[in-house]
């Protein structure tokens, strides 16, 4: 079966973003993602102008279904403690299924460094899930002082930038020491900061 336009395309930031975890942006080059995504390396210059393009589209692709993922216990939690086991669950099984991610996503802090077009992507990802979050974070907290007579000053966005930080930097951490994934004391610690942050 022949291959759509945007399956091939999709085909090629997937393999970017393994290629590129492993590799490191720098040493990957354009034939090491063509023969990861099984095409022929002419076809990447068709789709994109160079490597720093790629690289820029693939973060965006890589983080919009990683945001996708993320949200729902956020969309989905009618309390903070279903929300923060969600999280915790969520967390675990994205790092789980995908800690190329968590490797790519590590490169592209780095990279962003080196490279506007990758660093102005990366600002857009992280406002992408903070904004997310903030939306849902409001909804959870217009929900609770609903029943709590509380007209106290809550700002959903700095909260969110805060729970993208601790989950980023939880998992950065466990990629280069993965033995604390079944440490139950680390995850009651996730959870407590989230109550507290979720809370407030």
């Amino acid at each position: 079966m022949k291959q759509s336009r945007e399956d091939k395309i999709e085909n090629i930031l997937q393999a970017a973003v393994v290629v590129l975890a492993d590799s490191g942006y720098e040493s990957a080059s354009i034939k090491e993602i063509a023969l990861e995504a099984k095409v022929n390396w002419g076809l990447l210059h068709y789709y994109f102008k160079d490597k720093e393009d790629l690289v820029a589209k693939a973060l965006k692709f890589s983080s919009k279904a990683m945001t996708r993922s993320s949200m729902e216990p956020f969309s989905t939690g009618k309390s903070p403690q279903e929300i923060a086991d969600g999280a915790i669950e969520t967390l675990k099984k994205n790092w789980q299924e995908n800690p190329t991610f968590y490797k790519f996503l590590f490169e592209m802090w780095c990279a962003s460094g080196r490279s506007k077009k990758i660093r102005v992507e990366l600002i857009n990802c992280i406002n992408l899930i903070t904004e997310s979050l903030r939306i849902e974070l409001e909804r959870l907290h217009d929900d609770s002082r609903k029943t709590v007579n509380s007209a106290a000053r809550y700002d959903a966005k700095s909260t969110a930038r805060l729970l993208l930080a601790i989950s980023d930097g939880l998992a950065f951490q466990l990629i280069h020491d993965p033995q604390h994934f079944k440490d139950e004391n680390l995850w009651q610690a996730f959870k407590d900061v989230t109550l507290s942050l979720l809370q407030k």
